[in-house]
């Protein structure tokens, strides 16, 4: 448990874990008291939550929450006495609107806040299509944010982030060199940025063409680094978008058997933008089935083992369909605002 989180355990309510915290066997379902074996609290991970629930004086604030997701169990337990004390059949109709992927509570304001209801739907997500929430990465990104921000996400227990820019991001990689941080690039990479992206970040999501994967691998080999990269795949084929097209992905992947300084890992995918996540399943769905095709087909499964897809509005739709990595910026850290044309 990290250090500082310990209170008094006077603290914890009586009413823990009555009704419907989450658990890592069973996944949301009525636990009926005090749960020893594996409920997922948002500090300590999997544990027993008689030893959270004792030990630990911060189980009022962060642990999971089948029905709100993370959030201030004390405020649940007070607020919604009635449902802890409600039949299952009651606390079960809750649990099934919950299922429902709508906007985070606009209550949660601060960086570390949005980060546990993040997670908390990522680990929902991940359950209802019979998977483990750790197989599911979040990537925060965090640009046009400042370092600060950064910072805080980091203090709040998140690794990895991402930027679309090169410049941008070899900023705040200079800048945060205190901070063990996996940085992403998710945007468009230029041939002409491919060395300087190569020799700083850990992740390039958006290669589309063999002539940017052997650029990539040399820079990297050069800086004797190993730099993860996707294929960004462009499915809809939409004029203001990169990728590359279905037909040119095998001979991308013919290309990164001789690779030494790239590694392919996956598949990265932005569908078409739609106002609701629904209308995004279908392309996320493409994506997987096409993966297992070219696994069929005789890809090494290693080299696909990555779908990057999903950001703040699908990502629940994304990790049902498969995603292993989810791009969450605005739901992270706020609405963003970009300097006018010329400033």
């Amino acid at each position: 448990m990290p250090a500082g989180l310990h209170g008094r355990a006077d603290d914890v309510r009586p009413t823990v874990c009555v009704a419907s915290c989450l658990c890592a066997v069973r996944g949301p379902g009525v636990l009926r008291g005090i749960c020893a074996i594996c409920v997922i609290c948002a500090i300590c991970g999997p544990a027993p939550l008689c030893a959270i629930g004792v030990i630990c004086g911060q189980v009022p604030l962060r642990v999971i929450c089948a029905i709100c997701g993370p959030a201030p169990l004390c405020a649940i337990c007070g607020v919604f006495p009635r449902l802890f004390s409600a039949a299952p059949s009651a606390a079960s109709a809750h649990r099934g609107r919950a299922h429902i992927h709508a906007p985070m509570s606009t209550g949660v304001h601060s960086i570390a806040g949005r980060l546990d209801a993040i997670r908390g739907r990522m680990a929902e997500a991940a359950l209802r299509a019979g998977r483990q929430p750790g197989d599911v990465r979040l990537v925060a990104v965090s640009k046009t944010f400042p370092l600060e921000a950064v910072r805080e996400a980091y203090d709040a227990g998140q690794r990895e982030f991402g930027e679309n820019k090169v410049q941008e991001a070899l900023q705040k990689i200079e800048a945060g060199t205190d901070m063990q941080i996996g940085w992403h690039l998710i945007g468009h990479l230029q041939s002409n940025k491919a060395r300087k992206a190569a020799a700083r970040a850990d992740w390039i999501h958006a290669i589309d063409s063999v002539d940017l994967l052997h650029r990539v691998d040399r820079a990297a080999a050069e800086a004797g680094r190993v730099v993860g990269v996707l294929i960004q795949v462009d499915l809809a084929l939409e004029p203001t978008k990169h990728g590359a097209p279905l037909d040119a992905v095998p001979g991308i992947l013919d290309a990164a058997s001789g690779l030494r300084g790239a590694e392919l890992r996956g598949l990265m995918l932005l569908p078409p933008l739609v106002d609701d996540p629904e209308q995004a399943r279908p392309w996320f769905r493409r994506l997987r089935e096409q993966r297992d095709r070219w696994i069929d087909a005789g890809t090494p499964a290693g080299c696909l083992r990555e779908l990057s897809m999903g950001m703040s509005h699908d990502f629940d739709v994304a990790i049902e369909e498969g995603a292993t990595m989810v791009r969450v910026g605005s739901a992270i850290f706020g609405t963003r605002h970009y300097a006018p044309a010329g400033a």
